[in-house]
């Protein structure tokens, strides 16, 4: 009996074709491919791809010196060549996915459209890219253009009708999925299922915490020490590196205040332990750069170090502000109401914003390392520079530093090791606080303070500008943190 394959070449059949699998995967194939050329949403997406491609391959290939140097600066120009990267990401791909959904109802819907841009455009190619040139570019300018990036797209996404929209309360129009702002206060606003609605919190949610851990983690490793084997050029990295975290900072703990409210404490982890690294970056830069020479040269007297030494004692004042309480224990109601309601307008973030029950973030433990960090600033100021501190505990911090490696075991931890650092720069202060006190109760008055700068030695001393930026956080404090007063 003649089989299936044997018919299929048998010659009394001469005009019968072969049958074979290839045969069959290429009419599948070619079905395929005449579906996507004909779907909107495809040629939508290759359009805003290849804007982002050719902004993106602009960015990358430019040599990193400023085309002319009369006219704009290089950090101007290399933020106009990824002004498209921010426009297509922010505005036009939400608005391209409503777009569509609008004029091809039958075909497409609103959330496969826009989830379909944001898997392609930003998670996938934008973010990436970006990233990897904030940790990796060896052009110091492209890394600051690179981070500068993160902290406009967070700026831009929270405007209506972007993936961070907040404008709107109205759930069918949160997000991308609606024209936000005076938009959503218009009638006839439709309604969506509660399913739906769960899962576009959840989806902002996510893709909140995508941006913002690229973010630390283009961050990271610019506050390495030895990034560039230039020190100037390292000092400049460092510094971008911490203007990042300075700004990053406080989006940072909101959301994980956010996710510690939702009962999502995985969530809250996954960035907590990236913005601990962040922290001890920073902190490192500032205290832990002559225990890191191994020529004996400190950075801390060159020039290049001063614009570094004033963004950490930036940074340092805020995380002062964020690791403290807003208002005095056992404050009334009317104060504490007042003090929170000026704190929200001003974009504050304090302890009391954090809420309980996170077996890992606490309260007690972040407002260590924020009495120790306040007490470092104060004897900032009131020594202009930072008391010698114990060069084997130096050694330590610096030895057990996990900038550019993830937080090893061994009964460390993201607090320990920032407290390695932290804590024994305030405890040299405290030390010579307590010496001047005990030398004015000597002297007779016990309310007098003598301290003698000649016996006092320093592992670095501010400048004009460090020591402005000092005293101007202290004051900050005294108004908005009065606890510490």
């Amino acid at each position: 009996m003649m089989q299936l394959d044997d018919y299929a070449t048998d010659p009394l059949h001469p005009n019968q074709n072969p049958i074979t699998d290839d045969d069959d995967n290429a009419a599948i194939e070619s079905d395929s491919s005449l579906d996507e050329e004909e779907s909107p949403l495809v040629l939508a997406l290759d359009d805003l791809e290849s804007r982002l491609v050719a902004s993106l391959n602009e960015f990358k290939s430019h040599p990193g010196r400023a085309s002319d140097p009369r006219s704009q600066t290089i950090h101007d120009e290399l933020a106009s060549i990824l002004r498209p990267v921010v426009e297509v990401t922010s505005h036009l791909g939400p608005s391209t996915g409503r777009a569509l959904a609008n004029g091809y109802p039958h075909l497409l819907g609103v959330e496969m459209c826009v989830d379909e841009i944001y898997q392609r455009t930003v998670s996938e190619l934008a973010l990436p890219v970006i990233l990897e040139s904030a940790q990796s570019d060896v052009i110091p300018a492209k890394r600051a253009a690179s981070l500068a990036t993160f902290h406009t797209l967070y700026n831009e996404w929270r405007k209506g009708g972007s993936w961070l929209d907040g404008t709107t309360n109205a759930p069918a129009w949160s997000g991308p999925y609606g024209p936000g702002g005076a938009g959503s206060a218009a009638g006839g606003v439709p309604a969506i299922a509660a399913q739906e609605s769960g899962r576009r919190t959840n989806l902002r949610s996510m893709r909140k915490a995508e941006l913002l851990r690229r973010w630390v983690q283009g961050a990271i490793p610019n506050l390495a020490p030895g990034t560039f084997t230039s020190s100037s050029l390292d000092a400049s990295a460092a510094s971008r590196g911490v203007l990042s975290a300075s700004a990053a900072l406080k989006p940072c703990l909101k959301y994980m205040a956010e996710r510690i409210g939702s009962a999502d404490d995985a969530g809250a982890l996954r960035l907590f332990l990236p913005v601990m690294r962040l922290i001890e970056g920073v902190l490192g830069r500032l205290f832990l750069e002559g225990a890191r020479k191994n020529d004996g040269r400190d950075i801390n007297n060159e020039k290049e170090g001063d614009a570094l030494r004033s963004s950490c004692i930036k940074f340092l004042e805020i995380v002062v502000l964020c690791f403290s309480n807003k208002a005095l224990p056992g404050a009334a109601g009317s104060q504490a109401a007042r003090m929170k309601k000026d704190a929200s307008q001003a974009n504050d973030f304090s302890l009391e914003d954090l809420p309980p029950g996170h077996p890992i973030i606490t309260r007690e433990n972040l407002e260590e390392i924020g009495e120790y960090a306040f007490s470092t600033l104060r004897g900032l100021v009131l020594l202009g520079g930072q008391a010698e501190i114990d060069p084997n505990l130096l050694l330590a911090a610096a030895a057990s530093s996990s900038v550019g490696n993830e937080f090893m075991g061994g009964g460390s931890s993201p607090f320990q090791q920032i407290l390695s650092i932290i804590k024994p720069a305030a405890l040299a202060f405290l030390k010579v606080e307590s010496n001047a006190e005990k030398a004015g109760a000597e002297s007779g008055d016990k309310d007098s303070f003598i301290l003698n700068r000649s016996n006092i030695e320093l592992g670095f001393g501010l400048s004009q500008k460090s020591y402005s930026l000092s005293i101007n956080a202290v004051q900050m404090l005294a108004t908005k943190r009065p606890v510490f007063f």
